[in-house]
């Protein structure tokens, strides 16, 4: 039983390690992030069940979409650390982007199922998206 949780143990920690080498400290950003990737993903599915048009095929579809938004989120904190070796501009860039992604999906979900949107939440998703964007511009433009 020692020898097994020696292993299990030894697991954890290396899968600890990849996540943290992979996506860095867990940031008040990647939390919001994962909030509203979740968030968004029971709205999605939410409409889909007052539509009566719940699909296995397109709810795997968003899993997979919200996988490799993580995995854009983990690039992008690597070439920050690891290539760059600065700090993670380019992982809060992208992240917010997502965020604000992911946010106007929900918002549009629930204005869908007819629930008012308070005007100023979308100014909000919506500049958030624009400085995501203009941060990925203006380091592009610096190379």
């Amino acid at each position: 039983m020692e020898k097994i949780n020696g292993i299990f143990n030894g697991i954890v920690a290396t899968i600890g390690g990849m996540i943290g080498w992979i996506w860095g400290d867990f940031t008040p950003l990647l939390a919001a992030l994962i909030v509203c990737m979740a968030l968004d993903y029971i709205s999605g599915v939410a409409c889909a069940i007052v539509r009566k048009d719940v699909s296995s095929e397109i709810g795997f579809k968003g899993i997979i979409k919200k996988i490799l938004i993580l995995m854009l989120v983990g690039v992008a904190h690597v070439l920050d650390a690891h290539v760059l070796n600065s700090t993670p501009v380019l992982q809060s860039a992208v992240t917010m982007f997502f965020i604000a992604n992911e946010g106007i999906s929900l918002v549009e979900n629930a204005a869908g199922l007819g629930i008012p949107i308070p005007k100023k939440m979308l100014e909000v998703l919506k500049q958030l998206k624009l400085k995501g964007d203009s941060t990925e511009k203006s380091e592009s433009e610096e190379k």
